[in-house]
């Protein structure tokens, strides 16, 4: 693992591939709690979700940028060998007494939500609720960065080689309330109408003391027919009103035919929208300027399947889906070189989010479930799933698909030197580079395949053995490692239903069963300097669970 893990980064050569922790990592802690309960008293409902994570930084930057080793420090009345040899190394000025906290980043949230049912007739109903989220980025957050370059990623011990970044605190606030009148004609016509609005006050940045204040108002309406019986047709239809983004329309059609009891066909086409966040609009830095015009991502959405059972034992069902998404929000490289409140852009011109460009997924899913034997069920899942960027534009410095790495294709690297050259001007010494027009998607499996047995060794104990497959995934390409190599994840469950009392039940669960280091691509621009080109995944790790069915 340590050689896997390390990249070669441990000791780093020419034939280093760019990510890298130390040999005595060990930030990966995490302290967890989440409450929920809900209560019901009639038709007025009551919820409530808690939960907190305090969890060390793991692998999201390399060695080399943070430090990623929490190291206790000294224990003035303990006099064992680290101790002692703690004492010698503070004396000879290489360690600290206070030793090593490691980067942090912690986390809660809070909602409160309070729902009623009016019920007019059998046929007329009204349910409101309201909801009031939290969510925070807690003052307990910090990192320990290294305050000059090494060589490779390690353990550094004393004050002037470290710093501890701390202020990344944030929290944010959300009021909602929604108001949902179901009518029902007859079992073949039922008609929703619906009206929201939520208000947020998201903090402008970590540590700022400046809140934005939006509100979206949304309306929308969905009419269920059957006009014979194996016919279905849902139609909806919703729209949205943001005071920072203007508007934004969605329809949405689905049609479900029952040919017969064991054959179903599904249909849908609708669309949908992803608001641009409080960071992609009004976040700005040194480099990156904001932009609070940004418009919703828009998604065109197109889907058909089809579900069959076999002698009441065996359901099949395979989807095709094709998704096109535009006004893609990317980070691009503009012209403007105007100072904003007297800070000039640290790269001569500003970034800024801005939309750009169009995506297009596309792929078929495939399930089967079968009941080998009353006591053997069988599972199995396939996905082929594929997606690329269209309509990329040359004031793009880094390319968000698998192309544009130096190397990659000879042709658009002359074309990249050339265009560079001419977009040399005062604000660019060196001009500006750009990235191909179209390109895969990347950090995408190709093939993803699932197997799953269970079998029921007494009437309330049970065990399952799965299987995952996942592909060999291409990295974006601003990543030196050019793809990520696929894995196969092997899982066991045992539990035990009816343990010790009615209802209570008991679960073992052993993830990555053989104990086998795998990979996920790296996140972000995975170029190997501040973020890794490939994250490690957990090796064996077992989950107890004790639960009560109320």
């Amino acid at each position: 693992f340590e050689y896997e893990a390390c990249g070669q980064m441990c000791f780093p050569d020419t034939s280093s591939i760019g990510y890298g922790w130390s040999k005595t990592y060990n930030n990966s802690p995490e302290k967890t709690y989440n409450v929920t309960a809900r209560f019901n008293m009639g038709n007025l409902r009551f919820e409530t979700i808690n939960w907190q994570y305090l969890q060390g930084e793991g692998t999201f930057a390399s060695g080399f940028e943070q430090l990623d080793t929490k190291e206790r420090g000294l224990e003035t009345n303990n006099y064992d060998l680290r101790n002692n040899a703690r004492r010698l190394g503070v004396i000879m000025g290489i360690s600290t007494p206070q030793g090593l906290g490691g980067s942090n980043w912690d986390f809660s949230s809070n909602t409160v939500a309070v729902g009623y049912l009016r019920e007019f007739s059998e046929k007329l109903s009204l349910d409101s609720e309201m909801l009031i989220r939290t969510s925070a980025v807690l003052n307990t957050s910090h990192e320990y960065v290294p305050t000059k370059g090494y060589d490779s990623p390690e353990v550094y011990y004393t004050p002037q080689n470290w710093d501890v970044v701390k202020g990344y605190s944030r929290e944010d606030y959300s009021y909602q309330a929604e108001e949902k009148l179901q009518y029902t004609h007859n079992r073949n016509y039922n008609t929703i109408v619906g009206v929201g609005i939520r208000y947020d006050m998201p903090q402008k940045d970590y540590g700022s003391v400046e809140k934005y204040k939006y509100t979206n108002y949304s309306a929308y309406i969905q009419q269920y027919i059957q006009p014979v019986d194996k016919i279905a047709i849902t139609l909806g239809y919703r729209y949205d009103d943001n005071t920072v983004y203007s508007s934004t329309r969605n329809p949405r059609i689905g049609i479900v035919y029952k040919p017969s009891d064991d054959l179903t066909l599904k249909f849908l086409v609708g669309s949908g929208f992803r608001a641009p966040t409080t960071k992609e609009l009004f976040s700005g830095t040194t480099s990156r300027k904001p932009n609070p015009d940004l418009q919703p991502e828009k998604l065109q959405s197109y889907e058909m399947g089809i579900g069959y059972r076999f002698m009441k034992k065996s359901y099949f069902t395979a989807q095709a889906f094709y998704n096109k998404v535009s006004h893609l929000i990317l980070l691009t490289n503009t012209t403007d070189t105007v100072p904003i409140n007297g800070v000039d852009p640290r790269n001569g011109t500003w970034y800024q989010n801005q939309n750009l460009g169009i995506a297009r997924i596309y792929g078929t899913e495939i399930s089967n479930n079968s009941e080998v034997t009353k006591k053997l069920v069988l599972n199995t899942n396939y996905t082929y799933n594929k997606g690329e960027y269209t309509n990329l534009p040359a004031s793009l410095t880094s390319s968000p698909s698998t192309k544009g790495f130096f190397g990659d294709d000879p042709v658009f690297d002359f074309y990249n030197e050339v265009y560079q050259k001419l977009t040399v001007s005062p604000t660019s010494s060196s001009g500006n580079k750009t990235v191909p027009s179209t390109g895969p998607m990347p950090n995408i499996a190709t093939h993803k395949a699932n197997v799953g047995l269970t079998y029921m060794i007494l009437i309330d104990f049970s065990i399952y053995l799965g299987l995952s497959y996942v592909d060999v995934r291409r990295n974006i390409g601003t990543s030196p490692q050019r793809t990520t190599p696929g894995y196969k994840f092997f899982k066991v469950n045992l539990r035990k239903d009816n343990f010790l009392y009615q209802n209570m039940y008991l679960s073992l669960l052993i993830n990555n069963a053989t104990n086998e280091q795998f990979f996920d691509p790296g996140i972000r621009s995975a170029s190997g300097g501040y973020y890794p080109t490939m994250h490690p995944l957990e090796r064996r790790n077992l989950w107890f669970t004790l639960g009560y069915k109320f």
